[in-house]
Order: structure tokens, then sequence, then C-alpha cells
């Protein structure tokens, strides 16, 4: 990509992909994540691995070669898009992922046993 286009603070936004494809798959995952730390905590260990991928996307971005920047943000916001559609469209368990370990309560939410 030519430069003239896309400044640094575009290369950061767009590189965004990548880690918010890993907080997608937790907010999926929100109900057994709640389940296995604790309602009080999920929302610190949920904000905490935020922080974590932010820390982890600042050292990489600039690691990764510069043409491959821009693609793989890209890559990561389409990922990241579908994954969030596909589970607000048809719900949990619509990946099939749902086992004998997992069960469901009155109101439908999503418990690990």
């Amino acid at each position: 990509m030519n430069n003239k286009y896309i400044g640094p603070g575009g290369r950061w936004m767009i590189f965004w992909g990548a880690p918010s494809f890993v907080i997608a798959i937790i907010v999926c995952k929100a109900p057994l994540l709640e389940y296995i730390v604790g309602s009080k905590a999920a929302i610190y260990v949920f904000w905490g691995i935020g922080i974590v991928l932010a820390i982890i996307n600042g050292l990489l971005i600039d690691r990764i070669p510069p043409k491959l920047v821009i693609p793989i943000g890209i890559v990561g916001w389409i990922l990241t898009a579908s994954l969030l559609y596909w589970f607000l469209v048809f719900g949990p368990g619509s990946f099939g992922h749902v086992s004998d370990d997992v069960v469901k309560d009155q109101k439908g939410i999503i418990w690990g046993k």
C-alpha cells in the first residue's frame, strides 16, 4: 500500500481486526466465561483480556512486515463481522459445539457444568 493514502493511525485501526476476532470469540462465549470465573469477575477478566490483546497488538504491528499489516487486519475484520453476525442471528449453540458438559437454563443461557 502507498503511504500517502494510509498513515500510521490508519494502519493501526485496520490491524485491530486481528485482535478484534479474538474479542468476538470471547463475546460469543461470554456466558461460559461468566460461569468459569464468576459473574462479578467476568467483566474484569474480559477487560484484562482486551488490555493484553492491545499490548500484543502494539508489539506485533512493528514486527510484521508492512505489506502484511493491512491484509491481516482486513481478514480479521471480515472474520469478526462474520462471527458476530452468525452468533447474533442464530444464537448460542449455533456452531454445533454445545456438548454434554454445557446446559441451557430456563432463560436460554448456556452454562458449563
